[in-house]
């Protein structure tokens, strides 16, 4: 078995989380944020929030589309054309 059958019986066999794509516009403006590179200082001060309720929605965010880090955000955000991809 070669190792790309492997992988792919490993993609087969795991079940995936269900994802809530339900996502509030507040979780949707802090996702576009971070995902473009902000901190959540910056974020927190364009949306006019404290740096708590930005970590809340991040929070929030990961749970909701099963990631665990802010590259996953990114990863995210670019896969839903929620930030454009630049050259």
């Amino acid at each position: 078995m070669n190792d790309s059958n492997v992988l792919e019986k490993r993609r087969v066999g795991r079940p995936r989380k269900k994802i809530d794509k339900t996502l509030t516009d507040s979780e949707i403006e802090v996702l576009k944020l971070l995902a473009e590179g902000k901190t959540v200082k910056q974020a927190a001060g364009l949306l006019q929030i404290t740096t708590k309720n930005v970590d809340t929605h991040t929070a929030r965010l990961m749970k909701k589309i099963n990631v665990r880090n802010r590259v996953g955000l990114v990863k995210y955000a670019l896969r839903e054309n929620l930030i454009p991809l630049e050259d």
